[in-house]
């Protein structure tokens, strides 16, 4: 274990953390190294093990978009409602990334849609924040994520008509005048 900590940054390291970033060493594998994170399970390092932050291997996998470390890290019992720090999931970061395959993914093997991060931000909203999401938001709704005003309010303020669309079909309150603004504004 030491060798393969040591192969990923030199420096102070012990079996179970990577001193200098405080992170476990499959945390740092999965950001470094995906072809080492096999080898840490091996080892006995355990799958849900995360960093100062929170952040787990499958939350940097989803980020990545990295299908089969996902369904790998998942074999292994990783759990994909994990929480970060600031309260953020695997899934968010698969929203926010664009990862339409890897949400699907989630919430197939079990992802809570009704998470909110400690802003109070949740899955649909994240995926209405970022641009050319309307298929994973279509997604989220059909899978029974709960559609606010908020959603529609942050594709409107982006623009982005297709995902102002999906959710107004999905039921967002579009009557109320608060998610025009932003659109009136650009």
């Amino acid at each position: 274990m030491r060798d393969l900590l040591g192969a990923l940054a030199p420096g102070e390291v012990n079996e179970h953390r990577f001193v200098p970033h405080n992170s476990p060493g499959i945390v740092l594998a999965a950001s470094k190294s995906v072809k080492m994170v096999p080898e840490f399970i091996e080892a006995g390092s355990n799958a849900n093990l995360a960093d100062d932050k929170g952040t787990t291997a499958v939350m940097v996998a989803a980020r990545r978009g990295d299908m089969a470390m996902i369904r790998y890290l998942i074999d292994q019992e990783a759990d994909v409602n994990a929480k970060s720090v600031d309260m953020r999931t695997a899934l968010m970061f698969a929203c926010e990334s664009g990862h339409f395959d890897i949400v699907k993914l989630l919430l197939s093997s079990g992802a809570e849609m009704y998470a909110a991060d400690n802003r109070g931000v949740t899955v649909l909203m994240v995926s209405s924040a970022f641009p050319n999401l309307a298929r994973t938001i279509g997604m989220l709704v059909n899978a029974g994520a709960p559609v606010d005003s908020t959603a529609l309010r942050h594709a409107a303020w982006r623009g982005d008509v297709d995902c102002v669309t999906a959710l107004i079909a999905a039921g967002a309150d579009g009557t109320d005048a608060t998610p025009l603004f932003p659109a009136c504004k650009r």
